[in-house]
């Protein structure tokens, strides 16, 4: 699970590549450049989480790749609203980080990241965090994944009650936890920037749900998807990366990917999330993989889509998202900022009216207090106006 979000991160950046070709050369090698960087930062972390790692140094590494990872997501998500003309909220919230009369510039928050990324490189170093195996401790495969999972909840503990959805968690994980033996499906959905994707993480991370299911999995699935290819990464999850399992998944049909998922799964108490359905065939074509061992298994779906929400599992439970008050808006701003004491009251009233107009949307929210985080002084948080 160590690796899942940075796992994200570098298949959003490839879809961005792919999507923005008309990407000038300069910003193409910094966007190639930051993919390659949380590629070797994910092997890391793979490395990490089968040794059983469990230092200081490392849990706080561990903590940093990942909220870079949530960054990069967000910044990328921001750019593509605009670009591709959202819906008119999004457009409002697009308009705090528009820079002339452009599109946002991601540019320089891809230049940020990458500073945030040679930064976390040197740290590293500085800090000998290099030979993991000498913190191994433990045996067996299950131990290993587990300890990993319980050290990067303890890091990021601050982050798993979040600003405004506090009823919505504990609502969710008396779904998880309830004693119903019967798989069920739990849909979270509503549109881009609600912050679905961050609610399934912090209920994936929580102790509760790392203490109550033995296997645990997550696949993003996106507009663009593949059955074959989503099958293989849950099994990778399950049964790990050896050589001989990618050997012998590459030569499985789709029929094989399923039936061997299926035996994988079968009485073992597991929880999947799929994140970013957009259709429903995406969830028809994966649910035979999943078997209802009247366990008390679990599925998670995120989706943006009202229909994929309802239609995922007829005794399941549907949570759409709200948007944040203006109350909470401006929590969650002040928490995401970097030195909240150096605001200023002429700031301050700046940064409420820029924060209003995110409408309550947190992906806005959480990307503005990022670009004001490094702009110092009243000038330089003027300019985002």
């Amino acid at each position: 699970m160590a690796d899942a979000f940075v796992s994200f991160a570098v298949q959003k950046l490839g879809d961005f590549l792919i999507q923005q070709v008309s990407l000038r050369t300069s910003l193409r090698d910094e966007v190639t450049w930051m993919r390659n960087e949380l590629l070797f930062m994910k092997s890391f972390l793979k490395d990490a989480e089968l040794t059983q790692c469990v230092g200081h140094r490392v849990q706080q590494w561990v903590f940093e790749i990942n909220t870079i990872a949530n960054d990069v997501v967000a910044i990328l998500e921001t750019y593509s609203f605009e670009a591709g003309k959202g819906a008119s909220r999004l457009k409002a919230c697009a308009c705090i980080c528009r820079k002339e009369k452009k599109f946002y510039n991601v540019a320089e928050e891809i230049q940020s990241l990458k500073q945030r990324i040679i930064d976390i490189s040197r740290k590293r170093e500085t800090y000998a965090i290099t030979n993991i195996n000498s913190n191994t401790i433990g045996e067996g495969p299950s131990n290993q994944v587990t300890t990993l999972r319980r050290t990067t909840s303890y890091v990021d503990e601050q982050d798993y009650i979040f600003v405004g959805f506090q009823d919505v968690v504990q609502t969710l994980l008396a779904k998880l936890l309830k004693a119903e033996p019967r798989r069920s499906v739990v849909s979270i959905y509503g549109m881009g920037g609600l912050g679905k994707t961050t609610l399934a993480r912090n209920l994936y991370i929580s102790p509760n749900i790392v203490n109550s299911f033995h296997t645990h999995a997550w696949i993003c699935v996106s507009q663009e998807y593949n059955t074959m290819d989503l099958l293989r990464n849950i099994i990778k999850s399950v049964q790990g990366r050896t050589k001989e399992t990618l050997d012998l998944l590459e030569k499985m049909t789709e029929t094989d990917l399923e039936n061997h998922l299926r035996d994988l799964l079968k009485g073992r108490k597991y929880l999947v999330v799929v994140d970013d359905v957009w259709q429903k065939e995406a969830w028809e074509s994966l649910k035979r993989a999943f078997p209802d061992s009247k366990n008390g298994s679990r599925v998670i779906i995120t989706t943006r889509k009202e229909d994929v929400a309802e239609r995922a599992d007829e005794r399941g439970f549907v949570h759409k998202l709200r948007f944040l008050s203006q109350e909470e808006s401006w929590d969650l701003f002040c928490r995401k900022l970097l030195d909240v004491r150096a605001m200023v009251p002429e700031m301050e009233s700046l940064a409420k009216d820029m924060v209003e107009k995110c409408r309550g949307l947190p992906l806005a929210i959480v990307v503005l207090s990022g670009l004001l985080s490094y702009k110092k002084g009243l000038n330089g948080w003027q300019k985002h106006l």
